[in-house]
């Protein structure tokens, strides 16, 4: 009867793994001791600017090949003292030696018009966390007696506004736009880990605050997002559990 509550006890470890959302729903409907769970959320955005021919051949110059993808001619990292890091991508918009002629002179006709360019930078951010960017229960919705959640995910002006200025100290050029603006790939950090138990979900170990044995394992745990695709830092986060829970549990 899912207008009774009832209280649930094991004996055994619980590790939940289902994802930044998909934990955050679990803490928020059965671990009611949990209030943190779900007050920051974080991605890595994506953000695309278009460069000329002279700027390309600079980097060219300056930068080594990177060839993780076809389609990435160079890849840099960058970390800078008390800010977020971030990767800079030298990607082609299309390929050159592709398609019809007529198709390879429209494209050529679009980039001296500066409307397209032959080559995109994409830059892609570390987040930290924001008021603005949240998870909470939706009291009217439900699933199978569950509440839902709402995602609140959004990019302040100010945020933008730092986001151009550094582009634009990167590429001496002011940025009035963007070509591309990706969010949602990756979200992280909904229940990050911490020393500090009113500012974090789970400890060191991913043990979750005033619970003995529940665990998390996600992106969720991550204290701020990074700059690519999280799986291989998961895996190494299972691994990492499941050789504590192995050393430390009988």
């Amino acid at each position: 009867n899912n207008s009774k509550k009832k209280t649930y006890y094991f004996k055994k470890d619980l590790i939940l793994c289902a994802g930044n959302f998909g934990n955050v729903f679990m803490l928020k409907n059965f671990f009611k001791k949990i209030k943190n769970s779900g007050k920051s959320l974080c991605d890595h955005p994506h953000i695309g600017v278009n460069v000329d021919f002279d700027l390309s051949k600079k980097f060219f110059e300056y930068q080594k090949k990177f060839n993780f993808e076809k389609k990435i001619i160079y890849e840099k990292l960058f970390i800078k003292k008390n800010k977020f890091y971030f990767t800079v991508q030298l990607t082609k918009n299309f390929d050159q030696n592709s398609g019809s002629f007529f198709v390879k002179f429209i494209k050529v006709l679009l980039h001296k018009l500066k409307i397209k360019s032959f080559y995109n930078l994409e830059f892609v951010l570390s987040q930290g966390k924001n008021n603005h960017r949240f998870i909470k229960l939706n009291q009217y919705s439900k699933i199978n007696g569950l509440n839902k959640l709402d995602v609140f995910y959004k990019l302040q002006k100010n945020e933008l506004k730092n986001i151009k200025d550094m582009i634009g100290q990167i590429i001496k050029k002011k940025i009035d736009n963007f070509s591309d603006l990706v969010i949602g790939n990756h979200p992280c950090c909904s229940n990050p880990m911490g020393k500090n138990k009113y500012l974090s979900v789970v400890d060191k170990n991913l043990k979750v605050h005033k619970y003995k044995n529940v665990y998390l394992c996600g992106s969720d745990v991550f204290p701020n997002s990074g700059v690519t695709n999280p799986t291989f830092t998961i895996m190494v986060l299972s691994r990492r559990l499941a050789f504590y829970l192995s050393r430390n549990k009988k």
